[in-house]
């Protein structure tokens, strides 16, 4: 991927990591008006078939009166999850072990749960290349489509993904 640059060859505002979304830092709780998330740490993985990357946990606790899945309000098992680097690549390749079993969760006023993504670069690394690059955001996307049997919640922003810059900490 590459990044916009200006005639005077600053990288500009914008591209495809400007999103409208639920924004913060490292260990900021965002909202979207049914889900409170936040990152909590970043540290290489290794996984045996993927090789080294990037393990992401996030904290997600329903913020809403009723009982939810993540799955029916909005979070899917197969959305996108990305990082960003300074260079302007992106990663998506992720391992998502026991991720399916937390988006059927059922989560009650104020329970979450804690799950750590990880996330690899298409082509192997070694493991001083993945850590000479850390990633400066963590996007959690396509957080859209409410269930029909869910009623009475929505979210309150216009795009109700999550982007998190890591590179700050509140």
């Amino acid at each position: 991927m590459t990044s916009l640059t200006s005639a005077g060859g600053a990288t500009a505002a914008g591209g495809a990591n400007q999103k409208a979304s639920v924004s913060g830092c490292v260990n900021e709780w965002l909202f979207n008006g049914i889900w409170r998330m936040r990152v909590t740490k970043v540290q290489p993985v290794v996984d045996k078939d993927y090789g080294d990357g990037w393990g992401v946990s996030v904290e997600i606790k329903n913020g809403t009166t009723q009982t939810l899945t993540l799955d029916n309000a909005g979070i899917y098992y197969n959305g996108a999850v990305n990082l960003a680097f300074a260079d302007g690549d992106t990663w998506a390749k992720s391992w998502r072990e026991g991720w399916q079993g937390k988006t059927y969760t059922k989560l009650t006023q104020g329970a979450g749960m804690v799950y750590t993504f990880k996330i690899f670069p298409e082509s192997k690394l070694s493991a001083a290349e993945v850590q000479a690059m850390p990633p400066q955001k963590f996007l959690l996307e396509d957080v859209k489509k409410i269930s029909d049997n869910v009623k009475n919640v929505g979210f309150t922003v216009p795009d109700p993904s999550f982007r998190v810059n890591l590179t700050c900490k509140k």
